[in-house]
């Protein structure tokens, strides 16, 4: 299993700013039956609230869904992601 960031930033949470994160989670499966292996890919996001220290509007879903980018707009994420 490999985990990273796939994006990070600030989002509007009931007119305050929080951190916002979406980490994308490789998992590698093996299929006895079957003789071969299968990468499967999730993204986990959630808004980091440390005043009240827990995790607001968590989600999940497959890689290939469009969920990340819909929480993303939603939650007015304003991403702090440098890719080089």
């Amino acid at each position: 299993m490999t985990s990273e960031v796939q994006d990070y930033g600030s989002v509007n949470w009931k007119g305050r700013s929080l951190d916002g994160i979406v980490v994308k989670t490789t998992v590698k499966v093996a299929s006895a039956e079957r003789g071969e292996y299968k990468d499967e890919c999730f993204l986990f996001g959630a808004v980091v609230d440390y005043e009240f220290q827990m995790m607001r509007d968590p989600y999940e879903s497959k890689c290939d869904a469009d969920t990340s980018a819909q929480w993303a707009i939603g939650h007015e994420l304003k991403s702090l992601w440098v890719a080089y």
